[in-house]
């Protein structure tokens, strides 16, 4: 990689060559208003060109628009603390200082600044501006005809002053004046709730819990949707027209502005019509996510807007956290009124209805209609005598801004010295006149489109008035290389360096470097390289496509066979009658369902007061029950998650929030009765075999509640308790001193307890130094007694209430496996991500999560929004999938289908993993973002989350590899690198352990030898089973429903297990074959793939679905069934349990994936198919007949 570029500043002596007297009659002296981003590049191509610059800058600093304040400031733009601009680093540099290459690529304001910084202090631009001093009036002087000059009257610390300039740069910006159309909102005057503009918006925290409408869908209101999701209760995104969205993280994972900013796509793009390129660029939006599916899509097509960028949306969206609504008709008290009719409860609403632009400055000089300025190349007014007056920055491009000014600036000083000149007004205004009607005829009619601009074109149109247009067919016959990046590479700002007025020696290697620059701020991480594996051989796909079709048939003659029923009736009366579930998460809630379906008498035992599980959320974690952070989205959709007869809501979101989850889960219960069999607050103490075991089978169930224990005999036992309720923490590598301390906890009434571990437990159990929120003990939870070593604590103590403490109900984590030498002596904080609820209390803080799974992942994406800086340390790497999937519709809506499944079995692991890996490299190339792992797709359990590239290429999450120390204040990683951290946030997964099973069970290193994951193989009697005990790649509450299923005929005496060493068998190999296939972890011992285990579990119930008779009774749901998703419906359609209604649960799912999203009404496109309908009629056909003669001839 070449050596970062050192930007040098160009002389400011006069160019030579230039005519003397031109010189003699130069303008000397230009008035600066504003010292952002246009006033800096204004200040130094004046003193390029030999002018004396003196910029005005109301606030006391640099940056304009770009430097975020807690308050608006009158007459300056306004931001919000997140702010990260939407054009990447490369193209909105200035043309001859790059971007240091290790900044993001799209960088978050406060980098905007730092970069704003360093260019002023390079080039000495400071020392020409005057601070706090507003620009009055600035008017002609009475000779304006002969000399051009201009009365500027100033005013600073209240008193007023006058100076004559030469020229004039208005460098003001465009989103200083906020534009509040209330009158267009009618009821707004009686509305309660509060209302303001985006331009005084600053964080979310005030919308916590609240039901929030944003109207507008350009990019701040996008964003501020977005943003406030993460906390409001409900957000409403209003939109009158719709929206097309693009996403800065392009293909392969680079900026989007860098793929579609070149010179070829220009040329390409003139060749084709305006509908043709339309057609083109909605087709891959759509591709993303469908627009009309999400309530987007406008009537418009995409060229005739300015575009909206925003990654995050389409997640949003589909979790139901973003409800896309039509315009509001009307405000009541408390609630909006839409154009649709519908109406909805709000306590706030955020206009994001834009700008508008005035300069009551500048006394008659020009004059501002709806928005529109007639400009001459939107800066110079025709009608001036004199061209001394010039608007910089006065554009809304279709690309960066900041190259767009500084090309203007340095047209503008030559025209003000007298080395450009202007065309006859005449000329101008015709100029005007042609782009105006150009721009009404293109766009829609909008105050946002009246200083529209394309970039390349406009920019190009610049170039050739200052003479710097790079010369095409000049660099194909002197320098190919360099050629070929300008023509094919993205149109970055060195390329008007390369020649002419301004001519930078450093220009060429800026360009072709400028693909490293890119790069360099996501390789944080290093990824070791290995071979790509090559494209598949044309024969291979012939052979591969004919395999397939022989599975295919071989598949579907497979007839599902019955296990060995025991019909007699003595067998039945000694089968179980009433059984023991514990737990009542989702596993227990379909446990009493299958209890009750097989004629059992099932009672629950839940040690908390409340169903859900894992599920429900808690401010507090709980002992013995699993702890969710408060903005946990499931990772399945609601198709895909649902128990089989039972289907979710239609206007339930397909990604669902812990508080959608549990309300499905309410209404699961009430509709089948289960809650009158779950005893709450009841923990289950110890679960043991009766003297007569052998021969009945029966359990001794001992339970205690309100302090009273209890024991009962039952027939059968289920265990319900999942495996997320015993946080992995591993700090085994401390010095013995700590480990074996003790703390003594006294409660107020003079009880103690001691707790080994000392100060360690101390810190990790009750969070002593942390936000109370995040741990959240009570305020006179601990205190430590006696201590032996160095202490864990900050520095600076603790004042704690009188020596006493009252019990916490949290469980101590396993603190096995990695070694973190100096933990002990960090003095920040740190907790596992079971005790993490919520990022307010890292605000501005700098945090590494330790771990890439679903948890650590998610915790690192959502603490960026509050953080100073996130560190994302993973030991491996990981592939990440994404929710949303092609078109928008739910990953595992789209891949978790029976055809795909056959696919994968047919092709060799390396091809399987090859497919999709080069699927999701196509989103995001995972090697450059520092994620790469060396092992394949397929050999871990999958990650998924959608907003993570997007953190990475903005710089708010830095990849790092292992921890290899900590100090007081520092972490240092593997590759030497060493950062200041406050906080240390463990996503390191979960142990499990089933102590009340007295010497059933046996867990060694997070292994259980379980027959199907289920039942113990060496029990003289199978009652019991453990059901949810598993990871699968997909949804759990199907396999937990269909275990259950299982378990329960076989307790009633329908079903029959194989003998003990069939079972022991079946367990040793699946445990090879995950070793062999999985990572070796923790986290993979007890993983499945959904459909073959789901299919597993049927044929042991006999409810797999009867592929064959399918196609030849019921073609249409056998078209659904193979090739759409693999549903728990499907598990309904035949055997016991069967359910009236799973064929139209099948055939509607689509309906319902697509309802919820579908908020907006709009112009829909005909209802999507799996596959053509006329290839749907001959595939099926052909399909049939091929089956029946494969049948018949088969022997």
């Amino acid at each position: 990689m070449a050596a970062p570029l050192t930007p040098q500043p160009h002389s400011l002596a006069l160019s030579p060559g230039r005519d003397l007297a031109v010189e003699g009659s130069m303008v000397k002296k230009v008035a600066i208003i504003g010292g952002g981003s246009s006033g800096l590049c204004a200040i130094k191509a004046c003193l390029q060109e030999g002018l004396e610059p003196v910029c005005f800058e109301r606030t006391r600093d640099i940056g304009g628009l770009w430097r975020f304040e807690e308050q608006p400031e009158e007459g300056r733009a306004s931001i919000y603390r997140s702010v990260i601009i939407n054009t990447s680093k490369e193209m909105m540099c200035f043309s001859d200082f790059p971007i240091p290459d290790n900044f993001p690529n799209y960088m978050h304001n406060s980098k905007i600044m730092e970069y704003f910084r360093m260019y002023a202090r390079h080039f000495d631009l400071l020392r020409h501006i005057r601070f706090r001093t507003s620009v009055c009036r600035v008017a002609k002087r009475p000779d304006f005809a002969a000399t051009g000059q201009w009365e500027v009257v100033t005013e600073s610390e209240g008193k007023q002053e006058a100076a004559i300039f030469d020229a004039v740069l208005v460098c003001t910006g465009h989103h200083t004046e906020a534009h509040l159309p209330l009158s267009a909102f009618p009821g707004i005057e009686k509305f309660k709730g509060r209302y303001l503009h985006s331009r005084d918006y600053k964080d979310a925290q005030d919308f916590t819990d609240k039901r929030v409408v944003v109207i507008g869908t350009g990019n701040s209101g996008l964003d501020l949707a977005v943003e406030i999701s993460q906390t409001a209760k409900q957000v409403f995104l209003s939109t009158r027209r719709g929206a097309w969205i693009l996403n800065r993280v392009g293909d392969q994972g680079y900026p989007i502005d860098i793929i579609f900013s070149t010179r070829m796509k220009i040329f390409l793009k003139k060749l084709m019509s305006p509908s043709m390129v339309s057609d083109f660029a909605e087709k891959q939006l759509n591709a993303r996510f469908d627009h009309s599916h999400y309530g987007l899509k406008p009537k418009h097509r995409i060229i005739d807007q300015h575009p909206s960028i925003n990654d995050d949306l389409p997640n949003r969206i589909i979790s139901g956290k973003v409800l896309v609504k039509p315009n509001v008709q009307e405000f009541t008290e408390m609630s909006a009124i839409f154009a649709d009719g519908t109406r909805e409860d709000i306590d706030a609403v955020v206009f994001a209805t834009g700008y508008s632009f005035s300069f009551p400055f500048l006394e008659g000089c020009v004059k501002v209609v709806e928005n529109q300025i007639p400009l001459y190349k939107f800066m110079f007014p025709p009608d001036l005598e004199k061209p001394t007056l010039a608007f910089i920055g006065l554009i809304q491009p279709l690309g960066a801004i900041m190259p767009i000014s500084e090309l203007q600036c340095r047209w503008a000083t030559r025209v003000f010295q007298g080395l450009n000149k202007l065309p006859p007004r005449r000329d101008m205004e015709a100029d005007i006149k042609q782009k105006t009607e150009a721009m009404a005829k293109r766009y829609v009619r909008s105050r946002r489109h009246t200083i529209q601009v394309d970039y390349i074109p406009y920019m190009d149109e610049l170039a050739c008035q200052v003479g710097v247009k790079p010369n095409l067919l000049a660099l194909f016959l002197t320098d190919p290389k360099l050629a070929l990046e300008v023509v094919f590479g993205p149109c970055t700002p060195y390329q008007y360096r390369l020649r002419g007025p301004g001519e930078w020696a450093g220009a060429r290697e800026a360009i072709l470097t400028q693909r490293q620059r890119i790069i360099k701020p996501m390789q944080t991480r290093r990824v070791e390289e290995h071979p790509s594996a090559p494209a598949m051989p044309l024969i291979f796909k012939l052979v591969g496509a004919v395999a397939v079709l022989a599975v295919i048939f071989a598949y579907l003659r497979t007839r599902t066979s019955f296990p060995a029923i025991l019909a007699t009736a003595a067998l039945r009366d000694m089968a179980a009658q009433r059984v023991a579930i514990i737990g009542a998460g989702a596993s227990g809630l379909c446990a009493l369902k299958c209890c009750l379906d097989e004629g059992l008498v099932p009672t629950c035992f839940e040690r908390s007061g409340d169903i859900g599980g894992l599920w429900r959320f808690e401010e507090q974690p709980e002992e013995g029950r699993a702890s969710i952070y408060r903005s946990v989205i499931i990772n399945t959709s609601k198709e895909m998650m649902c128990f089989s007869d039972f289907p979710i809501p239609d206007n339930f979101p397909n990604y669902m929030h812990n508080s959608k989850i549990m309300e499905y889960f309410r209404m699961y219960a009430r509709h089948f009765d289960l809650l009158r069999h779950i005893r709450f607050r009841t923990s289950v103490c110890r679960v043991a075999k009766r003297p007569d075991f052998a021969a009945t089978g029966q359990w001794e169930v001992v339970t205690e509640s309100e302090g009273k224990q209890e024991a009962a005999i039952f027939d059968a036992v289920l265990v319900c308790t999942g495996h997320h309720t015993e946080a992995h923490l591993p700090l085994s590598a401390f010095p013995a001193r700590f480990e074996s301390s003790v703390l003594v906890v006294a409660s107020s009434s003079g009880c103690q307890a001691k707790i080994p571990g000392g100060l360690l437990a101390v810190k990790t159990l009750f969070g002593l130094e942390m936000p109370p929120p995040l741990w959240a003990p009570s305020q006179d939870c601990v205190t430590p007694l006696d201590h032996v070593g160095p202490s864990l604590f900050p520095k600076h103590t603790t004042s704690l209430s009188g020596g006493t403490a009252t019990p916490c109900s949290m469980s101590l984590p396993s603190m096995a496996s990695l070694s973190l030498p100096g933990l002990e002596k960090f003095e920040g904080w740190y907790l596992h991500s079971r005790d993490y609820k919520s990022p307010q209390f890292f605000s501005e803080k700098r945090v590494v999560v330790v771990g890439t799974g679903n948890s650590g992942i998610d915790i690192a994406v959502e603490l960026s929004h509050a953080a100073k800086q996130v560190f994302l340390s993973t030991k491996r790497g990981t592939w990440v999938l994404h929710r949303v999937a092609e078109g928008g519709y739910p990953f595992d809506f789209c891949y978790i289908n029976r055809f795909l499944q056959l696919l994968q079995n047919l092709l060799p692991h390396n091809a399987s993993s090859f497919f999709l890996e080069r699927k999701l490299n196509a989103r995001f190339d995972h090697a450059l973002y520092g994620l790469r792992p060396r092992h394949r797709v397929l050999s871990q359990h999958l990650t998924i989350n959608d907003d993570l590239p997007n953190c990475i290429i903005s710089g708010r999450v830095l990849v790092k590899p292992n921890i290899q120390e900590f100090t007081e204040t520092s972490a240092i990683f593997e590759d030497g690198t060493r950062e200041d951290i406050d906080a240390v946030v463990f996503a390191t997964g979960y142990s499990f352990s089933f102590p009340f099973l007295e010497g059933s069970v046996k867990v060694v290193e997070n292994q259980i030898p379980l027959y199907k994951f289920m039942f113990p193989p060496d029990l003289e009697k199978p009652t019991l089973a453990f059901i949810g005990f598993i990871q699968p790649l997909g949804a759990i509450m199907p396999i937990s429903e269909l275990q259950c299923r299982w378990a329960t005929r076989v307790f009633k005496g329908l079903q029959d297990l194989p003998p003990s060493a069939d079972m022991l068998a079946d367990v040793t190999q699946t445990k090879e074959k995950m070793a062999k296939r999985y990572v070796r972890s923790r986290r993979h011992t007890i993983q499945v793939d959904y459909i073959p285990y789901m299919d597993e579990l049927a044929c042991q119930v006999g409810v797999k679905p009867n592929l064959l008779a399918l196609f030849l009774t019921d073609p249409k749901l056998a078209l659904e069934v193979v090739f759409g998703p693999c549903t728990p419906y499907q598990y309904r359609l035949r055997g016991p349990g069967e359910w009236a209604g799973a064929r139209e649960a099948i055939l509607t799912q689509r309906q319902r994936v697509v309802k919820p999203l579908q908020t907006r009404a709009g112009d829909r496109p005909p209802r999507s198919s799996t596959v053509p309908h006329i290839f749907k009629v001959f595939f099926s056909i052909g399909l049939i007949v091929a089956t029946l003669v494969y049948v018949s001839l088969a022997p």
